[in-house]
């Protein structure tokens, strides 16, 4: 799933496919290089406090593609033992630096926990789903000292850990169904 998507789409192009998504519906070449510009600014700006961030980005995804393949950001296994970083070049530019820097440490804390290894049973399941995405924004929200999720179009981007939400999910193969309330004053239960 893509940085602030809700339900899983089918992807346009083979998403493990560099020369595809290059060539996928190219963005203008200006919005591309003001995009990578962006991303590059904000690993650059999470500096020693964050560095491990950027490490891990710089180590785990070598090859770092802008492409309108993804609406938002992800972070795919590419099958030959690297990963590759996905990015939307017209989000990015939407988003401006602060939302970029944001973007990219979510994405970062999907290879730091480890989700793109988890059995295909938990990646299918979308209350798993569900707490990757509250989890990592909760500790992007905390490390990065934001209190809101980066703005766009003055609606938030992705899943508010700390925002009133109700969500029923159920779990694929079983028929169990999870109800799940959070609210600003208190943790789920």
């Amino acid at each position: 799933m893509a940085y602030g998507e809700r339900g899983r789409r089918t992807p346009v192009v083979d998403l493990a496919d560099r020369g595809a998504l290059e060539r996928y519906r190219p963005a203008d070449p200006a919005t591309v290089a003001e995009a990578r510009r962006l991303k590059e600014a904000a690993l650059l700006d999470f500096g020693l406090t964050e560095s491990a961030v950027a490490s891990w980005l710089y180590a785990k995804c070598p090859h770092q593609i802008p492409t309108t393949a993804v609406d938002t950001a992800a972070v795919v296994a590419s099958g030959d033992g690297s990963c590759l970083l996905l990015f939307n070049p017209d989000f990015f530019v939407r988003l401006g630096l602060d939302g970029v820097k944001f973007v990219l440490f979510h994405e970062a804390r999907h290879l730091v926990q480890r989700h793109l290894f988890a059995d295909l049973e938990l990646r299918d399941d979308p209350v798993f789903e569900l707490a990757a995405e509250v989890s990592i924004n909760h500790v992007a929200l905390v490390r990065l000292g934001r209190t809101d999720l980066p703005l766009l179009d003055g609606r938030p981007t992705g899943i508010d850990p700390g925002r009133s939400t109700s969500c029923t999910a159920r779990t694929s193969p079983r028929t169990a169904w999870i109800r799940w309330r959070t609210t600003s004053s208190s943790r789920p239960t």
